[in-house]
């Protein structure tokens, strides 16, 4: 069976019909470059799974990004996240780097489950109320973002609903406090800049219910006069 050509103008029909990589060849892998698409390859592997990089060459440096596996990123995917690379290059910023600085960030569960909530088991006697807090308020609204994403807007908008919901003042003030606190500290380890939370008033705590005296206490209390 003859091999196809390493560099061909892929469609999708002939990505499905790539062979897998010879057993007997020295690489691992098989790789094919797209003549539609500079820079687009596509990585067969010996069990005959696909996989899509984009190899680039930065400041006299070579890079290569994967960009996903093949049929569940499709070609045209492929090739239009390609273009949106290329534009970073043409615009001098190197993807890579980027790609680097973005995964270096966490989400803020991610944060609070792998540094924060250790850090605070050894330095807080409160961390059970962190730890409940987060799990029963935070993390269902902010959890899955990365820290860089949370805004001061988000975070105003995060305690108003929880104001709005019917939280305590006081319990929305805990909440605030908490968040302050984790930013302070990704901060404080060089994982962020700025601290969305800094310059939010807390609310005024409250809590207390006033009750009024029923009729008959209101008699009772006359009588006593």
């Amino acid at each position: 069976m003859s091999q196809p050509p390493k560099s061909f103008r892929f469609t999708v029909r002939d990505v499905e019909n790539l062979p897998p990589q010879d057993r007997s060849a020295g690489a691992r892998e098989a790789e094919y470059s797209d003549l539609a698409c500079p820079g687009l390859k596509v990585l067969v592997n010996r069990t005959g799974r696909k996989f899509w990089y984009y190899r680039y060459s930065f400041r006299k440096h070579r890079h290569i990004i994967k960009i996903g596996e093949f049929p569940s990123t499709s070609l045209a995917a492929a090739r239009q996240r390609v273009n949106e690379l290329r534009a970073k290059l043409d615009s001098g910023v190197d993807p890579l780097t980027e790609k680097r600085q973005v995964d270096a960030i966490p989400t803020l569960q991610a944060f609070a489950q792998e540094q924060y909530l250790p850090y605070a088991e050894q330095t807080k006697r409160s961390h059970r109320d962190d730890r409940s807090r987060l799990e029963h308020h935070i993390y269902e609204v902010l959890g899955k973002l990365t820290l860089d994403a949370i805004t001061t807007q988000k975070v105003q908008l995060f305690l108003a609903e929880r104001t709005k919901s019917g939280l305590a003042p006081a319990t929305v003030n805990r909440l605030r406090s908490l968040l302050q606190r984790m930013f302070a500290l990704a901060i404080q380890w060089d994982i962020l800049e700025k601290n969305p939370v800094q310059g939010l008033p807390k609310l005024q705590e409250n809590n207390a219910r006033q009750r009024y005296l029923s009729p008959e206490e209101v008699h009772a209390f006359g009588m006593c006069q």
